[in-house]
């Protein structure tokens, strides 16, 4: 299964404590038969457009748990969220980088593939 969040199309934002939101934000993700998560992409707009960001993790009952690393940063976030109907809404925390512990949102419509 192959799940998309956000992008300009899917009105996908990431918003950190202290910061402007940004417009963009994207999750492409693939998703095997046992929930297991890996994907890789860049966002759409905005500050981290030219940012490669892969992804591993898990989904399960409609939660989507992932560590995304900024391959040319090496900055980690975590991210934690549900879908419900097409909307994806969750939490981003820095974890490793120089805005280590630095929190956040995203959110943006989801698409999904079998």
């Amino acid at each position: 299964m192959k799940i998309k969040i956000g992008g300009t199309e899917g009105n996908g934002v990431s918003h950190f404590e202290g910061f402007p939101p940004t417009n963009g934000w994207e999750m492409k993700l693939e998703v095997d038969s046992n929930g297991n998560v890996t994907g890789k992409n860049k966002n759409d707009a905005g500050p981290g457009a030219n940012v490669e960001k892969t992804y591993k993790g898990t989904y399960k009952d409609g939660v989507i748990q992932v560590t995304v690393v900024f391959t040319s940063t090496g900055q980690v976030n975590e991210i934690q969220g549900k879908i419900v109907g097409d909307q994806f809404t969750g939490t981003v925390k820095v974890i490793k980088g120089p805005s280590m512990g630095l929190k956040g949102t995203v959110k943006g419509k989801v698409t999904i593939k079998n």
